[in-house]
């Protein structure tokens, strides 16, 4: 290794120390900057670091001991602008001339920005200016890492100062609006939920630190109750009021206090805070639904509704409250209509044509510009719980619209000319990350990779070739990688693909067939193709233990696939009682957000050293973690 190389290795290592230690459970935030500024010096061998308190104000600086240097430091005391994004800035670019004057003066060339924010606000902030320029895009990524565990430390820090913040707010708000008026005009008399012009300002502030902060992601649930009206025939008006208190009581005991709930008529408003993609968002949904579909007692009898649920992600296509209600409803109405009762909004199937049309245009683009970037979520052995393998998933940035949820752009791009690029890309990274876990993991080597791969991009001309030569170029070999291949794309021209893949097991990777059922067409699947591993339909992994006829297929499935050899995972896995109803029924391999969601690359080495220590035998009350 060269020298220089040597170099900046021991300084991605000591920034990984830095990020591990700043995000360490009892770390506060007072600490983490500490720590901060002073693993910073350390890392960068001597630099001048400003750490700001926004409340109160205050000013700090670390390494200003020489008179010049503190002299500068006086120049520049009220000239500097807080950061409010992580990046990294020639000295010329600071907002200021006098600054940017004063510090090229002294010699300094380039700025590192890390701003600490809780519950969308920027709470205090690192800068740190270096006499040389910077450029390592290895090192530009770890500060980035390391603003955003800033911000987690600065939200742990202030949630209980938060929630107290936003109660003084909303009493403060009331009476400005109309000190006259009773407190029934903005809270529900019968819950004591918020009513719409509380929840239009919640979401006129989840908008605005949205529009300052991209990472101040949040979302919006729409609950309708259905089955109230006959409730109200059966059972009465009162027996109604009696399941809308107890709806509201379950709801205010599932959410987080920085959450917001509000009540209009027999519909529920919730707004997620900090939701980082809309797949978060549908769990919630789920849980929402699951928790209101359960009885509720009403004098000697259990009364029932049937709940469906609107989602919207709270992107950067959104500037006003009204705009996301009237998503969340048109989503909430499909739910109504349509399985399964929990929807998320979609730009495609709500008409938004143009919106779609302009994604497609902008693909191609997007891929230039490295707009897209991976996520990797485990596959987890059971019953020994570590870490066999990974799947990818691909998002997107968007430079105007954020964070593009997958469910709006993937279908996009599957119809896209573009898609076999996207493809060629997605399998190029992910083949290059290999590598580079390999390096970090020696001796022990990483677990395969499942990338997902379109019936339109295994048929395209030259498939086969163009993987061999990703392959070869990266040094990755066969069977680090395994194709993902939904059931409904085989099906489509079983023959066609059939030879594609018996070229790619020839390459020594391996297939999968994805969203897999119990139908005839997908058992015949299983003789005429190279098929490896099943992933069970996220259908048939029930969140009920009452539905037996589900496991009982599952149970099926597994056991025929255990006979011709093939692995089973099981996809979705949320809770311990799924965990054990799989297990037992003989699957090998499981994923799901009970274990992790989708992780950045960075994270991934240490969940694959870590693993899921699991004690399956654990009476099923205990908690099934060690």
């Amino acid at each position: 290794m060269k020298k220089g190389e040597s170099a900046s290795a021991a300084l991605r290592d000591k920034l990984l120390d830095l990020i591990s230690a700043v995000g360490a459970p009892g770390v506060d935030l007072e600490d983490a900057l500490e720590l901060t500024r002073k693993g910073l010096d350390d890392a960068f061998g001597g630099c001048l670091a400003r750490v700001h308190r926004c409340q109160p104000a205050s000013d700090n600086w670390h390494g200003a001991g020489s008179p010049d240097i503190t002299t500068l430091c006086d120049r520049l005391e009220g000239s500097l602008e807080v950061p409010s994004e992580a990046r990294v800035l020639n000295v010329q670019q600071i907002d200021g001339p006098a600054a940017a004057e004063a510090l090229g003066s002294a010699g300094f060339q380039s700025v590192l920005n890390l701003p600490a924010i809780a519950g969308g606000r920027l709470v205090a902030a690192t800068q740190l200016f270096l006499r040389t320029p910077l450029s390592d895009q290895v090192v530009l990524k770890l500060i980035e890492i390391l603003a955003a565990q800033l911000g987690h430390v600065a939200a742990r820090a202030r949630l209980q100062a938060a929630v107290k913040a936003a109660a003084e707010y909303t009493r403060e708000m009331i009476a400005e609006k109309d000190e006259a008026q009773s407190e029934e005009r903005f809270f529900d008399a019968r819950t004591g939920l918020p009513r719409t012009a509380i929840l239009s300002d919640r979401l006129g502030q989840a908008i605005r630190r949205r529009q300052r902060s991209g990472r101040s992601a949040f979302a919006v649930l729409l609950v309708h109750a259905d089955g109230l009206r006959t409730v109200s025939t059966t059972a009465g008006s009162e027996a109604v009021e009696e399941i809308l208190v107890s709806t509201a009581r379950r709801l205010r005991g599932l959410l987080r206090p920085a959450d917001t709930v509000s009540q209009d008529g027999e519909r529920f408003v919730v707004v997620l805070e900090g939701v980082r993609a809309a797949e978060d968002a549908m769990i919630v949904a789920r849980r929402v639904r699951e928790l209101i579909r359960r009885p509720f007692p009403v004098g000697s009898s259990e009364l029932h509704i049937d709940p469906a649920v609107g989602v919207v992600f709270g992107g950067p296509s959104y500037d006003s409250p009204e705009a996301l209600l009237r998503d969340a409803e048109v989503a909430a109405d499909r739910a109504c209509e349509f399985q399964p009762r929990v929807q998320l909004f979609n730009l495609a199937s709500a008409g938004n044509q143009d919106q779609t049309r302009q994604l497609e245009s902008e693909l191609a683009g997007a891929i230039e510009r490295k707009d897209f970037f991976l996520e990797y979520q485990p596959i987890v052995s059971l019953p020994r719980g570590w870490i066999s393998g990974l799947e990818v998933f691909v998002r997107w940035r968007h430079p105007e619209m954020g964070l593009v949820p997958p469910d709006v752009f993937i279908p996009v791009a599957a119809g896209s000319p573009q898609v076999a690029e996207l493809g060629y890309w997605v399998i190029n990274e992910t083949c290059e990350q290999i590598r580079r876990w390999q390096e970090n993991l020696a001796p022990e080597a990483p677990p395969p990779v499942a990338i997902n791969i379109a019936g339109r991009q295994l048929l395209h001309s030259g498939f086969p070739d163009r993987v061999r030569e990703l392959l070869e170029c990266s040094g990755v070999r066969g069977h680090q990688v395994r194709f993902d291949i939904s059931e409904t794309d085989l099906n489509k021209d079983t023959a066609a693909a059939s030879g594609v893949l018996d070229k790619c097991l020839d390459m020594g990777i391996r297939v999968a067939v994805d969203d897999f059922s119990a139908e005839s067409s997908s058992l015949t699947l299983l003789h005429a193709l190279p098929v490896h591993a099943l992933k069970i339909d996220g259908s048939l992994v029930c969140r009920s233990e009452s539905q037996y006829r589900k496991w009982s297929v599952a149970r099926t499935i597994v056991e025929m696939a255990r006979a011709l050899d093939i692995d089973v995972i099981a996809d979705g896995i949320e809770s311990r009682e799924q965990l054990h109803h799989l297990h037992d029924a003989g699957c090998s391999q499981a994923q799901g957000y009970m274990f992790s969601g989708p992780v950045l690359p960075i994270h991934v080495e240490d969940l694959i050293r870590q693993g899921y220590p699991l004690d399956l035998r654990a009476p099923r009350a205990s908690n099934v973690f060690r």
